[in-house]
């Protein structure tokens, strides 16, 4: 039981179930589609390959790979969890995966030299080269924040000079608004009715 196909025919069967029973159980109308897989005419896509394996209590990995999976362990009494050890990556746009289990699916689709490789591999750069543009992206937003919160401390900072220079100016004013009225006031006291200044003349001091 090495392949594949056979891998699924074994948790199908382990469950007691037609092809058209495990079709629904995996989410297909068609029984069509498992006959196939277990031919090895075709292979489930991600999220069928999870619940198959979820079925059967096994990971990914092992339905995936090459060694074969003991029938004893095929059954659906629990789900199992993934190790601890496995990094798992929870995407935005679809549901957790395994990198291990991720890795198996591209290197035998890289190794079978079919269209496919050269298809996933092309897809690789063109993902690999987006991954790293979001990268550089996300240094120059980084760069662009500290930039704004540094020039948002010298605007404050302005704000604060500007308004003590202005407090300074307004101090300024009003000491000379308090001189003006001490000038007045000195000069409305030593000025006489008649128009004169207020201070004493020679003839003044001749007469005393």
């Amino acid at each position: 039981m090495n392949t594949l196909g056979a891998k699924i025919r074994a948790v199908r069967k382990t469950l007691k179930l037609n092809q058209k029973q495990f079709a629904l159980e995996i989410g297909l109308e068609s029984a069509v589609a498992i006959s196939q897989y277990e031919k090895n005419k075709r292979e489930p896509d991600i999220n069928r390959l999870k619940k198959i394996s979820e079925l059967g209590n096994i990971s990914l990995n092992e339905l995936m790979n090459s060694e074969g999976v003991e029938a004893s362990r095929l059954n659906n009494a629990s789900v199992k969890q993934p190790e601890q050890s496995t990094p798992v990556i929870q995407g935005t746009y679809q549901s957790e995966f395994r990198v291990s289990d991720a890795l198996t699916m591209c290197a035998r689709v890289l190794e079978s030299g079919t269209s496919y490789a050269t298809a996933l591999y092309l897809n690789i750069q063109h993902f690999d080269r987006a991954v790293s543009a979001e990268a550089r992206n996300a240094i120059i937003e980084k760069k662009l924040a500290d930039l704004e919160a540094r020039n948002q401390i010298f605007e404050d900072q302005m704000q604060t000079r500007l308004q003590e220079m202005e407090n300074k100016l307004e101090l300024l004013h009003t000491e000379n608004r308090v001189l003006q009225t001490e000038n007045n006031r000195l000069k409305a006291t030593y000025e006489d009715p008649d128009g004169a200044d207020g201070r004493i003349t020679n003839t003044e001091n001749q007469a005393m």
